[in-house]
């Protein structure tokens, strides 16, 4: 798999570093539930400019979701950002 599928997440570490995250860093994915870090929730309309949310997960994930799962967003681990 080349880089480019793997990352979904650059962003603003703090302290000025760069943060990337890949689809099994932060989130649980199956076929009919989502348990997802809570940056999906946050920046939500971000992921949604060209589709819903699980066409954008969709692209990445090694599972194809089904647009009828469940979505449950996780407490976010700030300590993500000292990584």
């Amino acid at each position: 798999m080349n880089i480019e599928k793997k990352i979904i997440i650059v962003g603003a570490g703090g302290f000025g570093r760069e943060v990337v995250w890949t689809i099994q860093d932060c989130n649980k994915i199956s076929k009919n539930k989502l348990e997802l870090s809570r940056i999906f929730d946050w920046f939500f309309n971000d992921f949604t400019k060209n589709g819903t949310l699980i066409n954008y997960l969709n692209k990445y994930a090694s599972i194809k979701v089904s647009e009828k799962a469940s979505i449950k967003y996780l407490t976010y681990d700030w300590i993500l950002n000292n990584k």
